[in-house]
């Protein structure tokens, strides 16, 4: 039965990380742990998988692929000084991850569930940006962008969940003249090295790396997955893809708040 039921995760959350940059740890975690995976050994895998499909993600638009460096910088100093705190706290003091996985769950799933109404009332309120209209980029917007992404980079390598769903949400606040493409483009590039400084830190600290067996079915999946979502990307229009970025994250907070209440 896993045979085939883990390489078709693997290629619906492919799909879904390429098309809104987000999805991940928030689709992957909980379906893994509703097929039988222990807490620790999905978040560990799911963290490696992530990182390695948002590599093919990136690498199929690479050609078109446009971002703002400065933004970009940012989001990644920022997310993995977050990452580091949390693997020095965790190696520290070492907590019991389990426990607090179920905490900042809750926290992740408030946060995601307001997010998703804020992306909606931006969508009614911002026309579609076609790229052509100018990028305000003030030192007050890149210091709000540093703290934000530290603060997702210390969620990460506890529950998995946040490097694509929280960033874009982060970068659409923000930056709403940010292109879609470029905001999409921006949360892959910065979530590739959270999301391994993140496996590496949680593999240091707890001794647990995954199940490679499973990563690999969940890669026979993604790898395609993440090819066709550039094709479909390339046919959407940018609110359409908001939209499906608001949905996502109410689906996603829905699905923590139950995974929660198992548990």
């Amino acid at each position: 039965m896993d045979l085939l039921l883990f390489p078709v995760i693997g290629f619906v959350v492919s799909i879904i990380i390429g098309l809104s940059g987000m999805g991940g740890g928030a689709l992957m975690t909980p379906a893994l742990m509703f097929a039988g995976i222990p807490i620790q050994v999905a978040i560990s895998t799911d963290l490696l998988y992530a990182s390695i499909t948002k590599m093919f993600a990136l690498g199929s638009r690479y050609k078109d692929i446009v971002v703002n460096q400065n933004i970009l910088l940012v989001m990644i100093i920022g997310s993995l000084a977050g990452a580091l705190i949390t693997s020095i706290f965790i190696k520290e003091f070492l907590i019991n991850i389990k426990d607090l996985n179920s905490i900042l769950s809750v926290f992740l799933a408030c946060t995601l569930l307001l997010t998703a109404i804020a992306l909606v009332i931006i969508n009614s309120k911002f026309k579609v940006n076609t790229g052509d209209n100018l990028i305000l980029i003030t030192k007050k917007k890149l210091l709000l962008t540093f703290f934000t992404a530290f603060t997702i980079g210390t969620v990460v390598p506890l529950t998995s969940v946040g490097s694509g769903a929280l960033g874009i949400v982060t970068l659409l606040l923000i930056y709403p003249n940010l292109p879609i493409n470029q905001s999409v483009n921006i949360d892959i590039s910065y979530a590739i090295p959270l999301t391994m400084v993140s496996w590496i830190s949680l593999w240091i600290a707890t001794k647990n790396y995954g199940d490679m067996s499973l990563l690999l079915k969940l890669l026979a999946g993604s790898i395609p997955g993440a090819f066709l979502s550039e094709i479909i990307l390339k046919k959407m229009s940018g609110m359409f893809i908001r939209v499906l970025v608001s949905i996502l994250l109410l689906i996603t907070s829905l699905k923590i708040f139950a995974k929660v209440l198992l548990t």
